[in-house]
Parts: C-alpha cells; structure tokens; sequence
C-alpha cells in the first residue's frame, strides 16, 4: 500500500488578508499540518517548522501560479481522499503503467 503524504496548505498570501494568516499560523501548530504562505513580497512568519514563506516575483497572478506549478489537481485530490474526505467524484484512474495491453 502506498504511503499517503501528510496534507499541505498552500496559500496565495498576497490575497490573504492578515488576520486569516493568523488563524492559519495557530492551525498549522495546532494540527500539525505544513502551511506554505506564497507571496510576491517578503512576509514575516512565526518561527515554526510547520509554516513556510516562499517569495516569488511580482506581477499578476504569479503567486497562483507558483501555487499551481507545485500542484496539480490530481495531488489535489490524492492528499484530500488521503485525508479522509469525500469528493464525490469518480474513482481514481489506474496507472498507465497497469492498463498497458489490456483492451
């Protein structure tokens, strides 16, 4: 069986208004949970190893777009069904690797 990965928040910070990142810090501590703040700006974060900022470059949308590099929505998916979440979606696909020469 494979190991789930523990989940991760990801966090466009630059649309993240302060007080939300607050309640985030004492959630991430609180659960044990990696917080990623991603921001076109240098952000003063709490010294802990479960929060993290990453600087990116200025300009529209980098930030999600930064976000979404480290992302896809078939991890997405993975890390929320890991978690225990109900997607309602259809089951995942099998590998490539275990459908090759099967009709």
């Amino acid at each position: 069986m494979t190991e789930v990965p523990p989940p991760r928040i990801w966090v466009d910070a630059d649309a993240c208004p302060g007080p939300i990142r607050d309640i985030l810090f004492r959630a991430a501590e609180r659960a044990r949970v990696q917080v990623t703040l991603v921001a076109n700006q240098w952000l003063s974060t709490p010294g802990s190893r479960f929060i993290r900022a990453l600087q990116v470059q200025g300009g529209y949308d980098v930030a999600d777009d930064a976000i979404a590099e480290r992302l896809s929505i078939r991890n997405f998916m993975e890390e929320l069904r890991g978690a225990g979440v109900q997607t309602g979606g259809p089951a995942p696909a099998p590998c490539a690797a275990v459908t090759a020469g099967k009709p």
